[in-house]
């Protein structure tokens, strides 16, 4: 989806939860209206049921200050709902016009033959991701006597939790690669055990499960490579999510739902 659009469809959601809310809190509030004057360093409340009648009002006792803060909060949600509601319209305009105007569509409009000769500036979500997904690339491999694991979607893979991990983004639809060759800084060609594309984003995760930390051999080699991934660029909890686990501590399939909810995927 484009992203004014999703960004404008947002807020006419939070406008119209906030137009709600207003309107039921009015609608409890006492009837009348409110006239303050200030003496000194206290405010003095004035009633009034109809201003035509009498444009001073009644003074309120201490007793009906609560009752006067209410008249004053109705006061208030009447002149934001007002606001609210303008608003509303405006992006409700917005939404329209954009929608008139969709700039992933365009090359469309040219006709079947010529489109598909096309590089488009802009493409929809399902174009997007097809691309993406349809990226051509050698992985790892596999040595002949690995133990044979494959997931849902028909991918070998190494090992039991990385096939919970891979089964868990299949179920939830999130676009992944297995084991995509990148190259970091200091360290060269790695592959990464998922390389996640956030569609909402339009911008790659990676996932990698560090899967023996009890090891020091191999702690000392996740922890260059996780090194060398922020001196790539990388950051953890923006572009990089780690799982671990230990032959003491099995992984934790709602630890990943927990890291793939924090980054919004889910």
């Amino acid at each position: 989806m484009d992203k004014l659009l999703e960004a404008l469809i947002e807020e006419k959601t939070k406008l119209e939860a906030t137009i709600n809310k207003l309107k039921n809190s009015i609608s409890k509030a006492p009837d009348g209206t409110v006239r303050v004057a200030k003496q000194r360093n206290s405010f003095q409340f004035y009633f009034n049921e109809n201003i035509k009648v009498n444009k001073n009002g009644k003074y309120m006792p201490k007793s009906e200050e609560q009752k006067a803060l209410r008249i004053l909060e109705k006061e208030y949600n009447i002149r934001y709902l007002q606001a609210c509601e303008a608003r509303l319209s405006g992006v409700n305009r917005l939404i329209s016009n954009v929608k008139r105007n969709n700039l992933e569509k365009v090359q469309f409009k040219m006709g079947k033959i010529k489109s598909e000769l096309i590089e488009p500036y802009a493409v929809d979500d399902i174009t997007y991701r097809k691309m993406w997904e349809d990226v051509q690339f050698t992985g790892k491999g596999f040595m002949e006597n690995m133990p044979e694991i494959y997931t849902e979607k028909g991918e070998r893979v190494r090992s039991k939790s990385e096939k919970i991990i891979a089964d868990r983004l299949y179920k939830e639809r999130i676009p992944y690669r297995y084991e995509y060759p990148i190259k970091l800084n200091e360290y060269g060609k790695v592959y990464p055990d998922f390389t996640i594309l956030d569609m909402k984003n339009r911008k790659e995760v990676i996932l990698e499960h560090l899967g023996m930390m009890d090891r020091e051999e191999y702690v000392s080699k996740a922890l260059r490579k996780i090194a060398s991934y922020e001196r790539s660029g990388f950051t953890i909890g923006v572009d990089l999510i780690f799982t671990y686990e230990t032959s003491y501590e099995p992984f934790d399939g709602r630890a990943l739902d927990r890291a793939l909810k924090n980054y919004g995927l889910i």
